[in-house]
């Protein structure tokens, strides 16, 4: 991965979010550039910092989820969507169709979460 690349965390949990953000400090050329806790800040914050690659929960407040990574999708599709589905595995066809460039669990590892960041801000759908 050449050069830093941003990404964006939409979470409801302040718990999960800064999770998510203690695992990416940790990956070289990546640097979380925001963070939301619901679905309208999180596509007003996405779009205004120009994030390449959004890690978004599929259950946000006010904005669900999907809708945000549709519009997301809709507005910028070469922006890069990770969806982080709830308690619901019905999450995972809805994220995709809204255009999710990935899909992984909460109860996912560091590891995986790692790995998806790096695929999916290398092109890959994972």
């Amino acid at each position: 991965m050449e050069g830093g690349r941003n990404v964006f965390i939409a979470a409801h949990q302040p718990l999960m979010r800064e999770g998510l953000k203690v695992l990416l400090r940790g990956l070289d050329g990546v640097r979380v550039c925001g963070e939301a806790s619901d679905g309208r800040a999180a596509l007003e914050g996405c779009e205004r910092l120009g994030a390449d690659l959004a890690v978004i929960e599929c259950g946000l407040p006010l904005l669900d989820g999907v809708c945000v990574m549709r519009l997301l999708k809709r507005r910028h599709p070469a922006r890069r969507v990770l969806a982080i589905g709830g308690d619901d595995p019905a999450m995972l066809h809805p994220a995709l169709e809204a255009g999710a460039d990935g899909y992984l669990l909460p109860e996912a590892s560091a590891d995986e979460v790692r790995l998806a960041v790096r695929a999916l801000l290398a092109g890959d759908r994972k």
